[in-house]
């Protein structure tokens, strides 16, 4: 999810396993899209990861900022965000349950 979301102008997702990972995302990367895998957090875990990455702000130190400076660089060509409707939403949903992936209405792999 992560992978995809970086995609877009403005995104910069994370996927956190750990409270520290969701705290240094946000510090030292500016993340500001939070990924949690549902198959591998405990819904306890989860909790503690959201709250924490809602309650760290980015660092401002001029290393990272360097760093994110580089990669914004890099990553320049990202592509304007696309609204979608429920139709291709659903058609998404689809897709994903076909693949074998988890959709938002399953709590069970297809």
């Amino acid at each position: 999810m992560s992978t995809v979301a970086n995609r877009f102008e403005g995104i910069y997702a994370a996927l956190c396993n750990s409270v520290e990972i969701a705290k240094l995302a946000r510090e030292h990367g500016n993340a500001n899209v939070l990924c949690l895998g549902a198959g591998f957090t405990a819904s306890g875990l989860a909790k503690d990861i959201v709250k924490q990455f809602l309650e760290t702000e980015f660092s401002k130190e001029s290393r990272h900022k360097k760093r994110l400076d580089k990669l914004s660089n890099i990553t320049s060509r990202k592509k304007k965000t696309k609204t979608y409707n429920e139709d291709e939403i659903s058609k998404f949903a689809k897709m994903a349950g076909q693949c074998g992936m988890r959709t938002a209405n399953s709590n069970h792999c297809t």
